[in-house]
């Protein structure tokens, strides 16, 4: 009886252990899966990054000194007009050169599932965020609508320089460049230039434009009208 008391006791004592260990176990993988959890809500619900990496940034800049170059003037005698600003990324590094930019993106949600952007904040947030953003560049107007509504608006207007950056659908890009070429005095250009992530774009700018576009380590790309 003693024997069996302690031979009990003992496998008892093991039985305790594998439960700790396994409740240990399992609230270390709750924790895990919580912290996954938490990390994939923060990236939902921040902005995404448009010039995160310094390349990004570094094409934009390539892009504008292509610009001043083909059109022999200062970048602060010249108008730009932006399609698709997001969270005015881009939009300041253009503020920072061009002597005027004009802003237009509608600030939809889920206007184009395939783009990540629609993934991540809110564009009620997104445009919180590009309103603060451009506060401080005086040269630098909004217009909050689509492009073709846009266009409908601007047709009196001329720009040097276009940069669309707006629906990525085949359709719509090549949409843009039919209508806004109308309106420019010098060059059109874009973003997303890439025939596997973005084969709308690739295919649009190619049909239109062949080899005779400028392309850029961000994958923009410009023409000279």
């Amino acid at each position: 009886m003693e024997k069996g008391e302690a031979l009990d006791s003992h496998t008892l004592l093991w039985k305790q252990c594998d439960v700790l260990h396994s409740s240990s176990t399992n609230a270390a993988d709750q924790d895990c899966q919580m912290s996954r959890f938490a990390t994939a809500e923060a990236v939902k619900n921040a902005l995404y990054p448009m010039r995160g990496e310094v390349f990004l940034i570094q094409g934009l800049h390539d892009l504008c000194a292509f610009v001043s170059q083909s059109l022999g003037k200062p970048l602060s005698e010249l108008k730009l007009c932006e399609i698709g600003s997001y969270s005015g990324e881009s939009t300041i590094i253009f503020a920072e050169r061009f002597g005027s930019v004009l802003a237009i993106d509608p600030w939809m949600d889920d206007y184009d599932p395939s783009d990540a952007t629609c993934q991540h904040a809110s564009f009620t947030e997104v445009e919180a965020a590009f309103d603060e953003r451009v506060s401080r560049y005086p040269n630098i107007r909004k217009l909050k609508t689509t492009s073709d509504a846009a266009f409908l608006t601007l047709q009196s207007n001329t720009f040097d320089v276009v940069y669309i950056d707006g629906l990525h659908t085949y359709e719509q890009v090549r949409r843009d460049i039919m209508n806004y070429r109308q309106i420019i005095t010098g060059v059109i250009a874009g973003h997303d230039f890439n025939p596997v992530d973005w084969p709308g774009v690739h295919r649009a700018v190619t049909e239109l434009f062949g080899d005779s576009i400028q392309t850029f380590m961000d994958t923009s790309w410009a023409t000279i009208l």
